[in-house]
């Protein structure tokens, strides 16, 4: 990506696409190459020398060229802002709905919501840092580019509350539903930053724009509309077909249950979180741990409503899986485990969990111990899962200081007997 390049791309579509107008060259620019070019410049990704802040990208840059470079981050994202608000109200929802929402050669998501999201980050690394003498307000002109096109409208205008109506329980969540559960999420945390200022300009004395909390309001009303219609479905969903939420795969399902929980709001999220913990299927539960992972990072209460969840969880996990022979077999089959990915998946997803390195060892332990009983079985595929699991955990930190000789011998004990009887 070439700073002078991007930021004059989007100047260009700035004059091209008029307030109120529609022009499907820049539309098709920003469908294909939009997100691309914000996952650098905002994201500051795929640059020599992996620059974690403006601050450290800036310092990449000879003196000559300082100036130039910094006002085309300037510039250019605040230009590519309004340009995704323009889009956003001249098109259709249910063209945006349909946008190239997974780039495989760059292995990423690029939705119209996507890309908006993205400059609307304050945490992305092209807002952060810099000093007294260069002070970062990059951010600052995209929220200014943003209040400027009334992208608050914007986005309630795209919004459809009530696209869950329309999705039974017995239907996948398809992109349509994850694009608005995005537009909603967005305009939440937006709402709630006006809330604030608003009621901070009332402690002053002075006085928000006249109809702006009505129109908060109104929003906050659709986004609960929509997060009450998600939360009915996900309810309904997860007791007929707890595995299969989406008809993108996990990935997608993990992204689903993210957003919703953003949505749902604390004690929602949490009980989402164990509902998904609470089902038989271990892929499932696997998106259960991720769930509480991303919220007990949060910390205060959903940090506390996960504190005991890895041990409990790996204790649960030896006692599910502690049988030998068929009846092993018959444990992974209960478990809807067909192949090692979803073992290793929660494995991995435990391991993130554990604080300490002696709880680390002991996911490590649990794993070896389950591979190797797997492989003492008369079912081809359940020793092939066993295999699997054991090629995983070999590559993993604290593999070597599990103690796994005992449960080897009894692999090796198995096969000599298994010889001989043959």
């Amino acid at each position: 990506v070439s700073w002078v390049t991007s930021a004059s791309a989007m100047k260009a579509s700035l004059t091209l696409m008029l307030q109120g107008e529609r022009s499907d060259d820049v539309v098709t620019f920003a469908k294909e190459c939009m997100y691309q070019v914000l996952h650098v410049m905002v994201g500051l990704n795929s640059i020599e020398g992996k620059p974690k802040t403006m601050t450290d990208l800036q310092g990449i840059w000879k003196e000559k060229v300082f100036d130039k470079f910094t006002s085309c981050f300037h510039e250019g994202l605040a230009c590519a802002m309004r340009v995704m608000l323009r889009i956003g109200a001249n098109c259709p929802a249910n063209e945006l709905e349909q946008w190239i929402e997974w780039h495989k050669e760059y292995n990423r998501y690029g939705t119209w919501i996507n890309s908006v999201e993205l400059l609307l980050d304050e945490t992305q690394p092209a807002y952060l840092d810099c000093g007294m003498d260069h002070p970062n307000i990059i951010y600052h002109s995209v929220v200014s580019a943003f209040n400027d096109e009334d992208g608050f409208e914007v986005l309630n205008q795209v919004l459809d509350s009530t696209i869950f109506e329309s999705l039974s329980a017995d239907k996948q969540m398809d992109r349509e539903q994850l694009f608005h559960c995005k537009v909603a999420r967005l305009l939440k945390r937006i709402s709630i930053r006006l809330r604030w200022a608003m009621e901070d300009l009332t402690e002053k004395g002075v006085g928000a724009k006249e109809g702006k909390a009505e129109q908060v309001e109104e929003v906050m009303t659709r986004v609960e509309e929509l997060s009450k219609g998600a939360a009915d479905w996900l309810s309904q969903r997860l007791n007929t077909a707890p595995d299969k939420l989406s008809n993108r795969g996990k990935a997608m399902d993990v992204e689903l249950l993210d957003v919703l929980a953003d949505l749902m709001g604390p004690e929602a999220s949490i009980n989402l979180a164990n509902g998904l913990l609470a089902v038989s299927s271990l892929g499932t539960q696997q998106a259960g741990l991720k769930l509480a992972r991303q919220l007990r990072a949060q910390g205060g209460d959903m940090e506390v409503a996960f504190v005991d969840l890895p041990k409990d969880f790996l204790a649960k996990t030896v006692e599910r899986f502690s049988g030998e022979g068929e009846e092993l077999v018959k444990q992974l089959l209960g478990a809807q485990v067909v192949n090692k990915r979803s073992i290793v998946d929660t494995f991995d997803e435990l391991d993130e969990l554990m604080v300490t390195d002696t709880d680390k060892i002991a996911v490590c332990q649990v794993w070896g111990e389950i591979g190797l009983r797997c492989m003492c079985t008369d079912d081809e595929r359940t020793r092939e899962i066993g295999v699997g699991l054991l090629d995983s955990l070999q590559r993993r930190q604290f593999a070597q200081q599990a103690k796994l000789t005992e449960a080897a011998e009894a692999v090796l004990d198995w096969m000599q007997e298994t010889c001989n009887h043959e």
